[in-house]
């Protein structure tokens, strides 16, 4: 969620990189964190084509499939939503074609248990 570095944007002249993979809440960090990089973009721990779930009623849930694990497949089959193939890059891949700095002040990852991936 971009909400988690707006204080930091809005009171301390924060900037950084917003990375959100669904479109419609991508373009809200564009119109609202114009002093940040946004990119359209879902991470993993590599490139490739996974099965991803956008929940309707409650977006800021969807993510990767594969990583909601068995705690989340109920309300993945009972919840209304879109299931849908989606291209994945790494979080390393993003920080070098943005010419992210070698130390990094603040990260916060909101992924919907796909932290560890990201990481790796």
């Amino acid at each position: 969620s971009y909400g988690c570095t707006y204080l930091l944007e809005k009171e301390y002249n924060w900037n950084g990189i917003l990375i959100e993979p669904l479109k419609d809440q991508y373009d809200l960090c564009v119109k609202n964190r114009p002093n940040d990089i946004c990119i359209n973009a879902c991470l993993n721990s590599s490139e490739e084509e996974v099965d991803f779930f956008e929940f309707g009623k409650h977006k800021g849930c969807s993510g990767i499939k594969k990583n909601f694990g068995e705690r989340r497949t109920h309300p993945v089959n009972s919840l209304t939503g879109n299931s849908y193939k989606i291209k994945t890059t790494t979080l390393e891949k993003i920080l070098d074609e943005n010419n992210a700095p070698k130390t990094i002040d603040y990260l916060a990852l909101d992924v919907e248990r796909s932290d560890l991936e990201i990481l790796k």
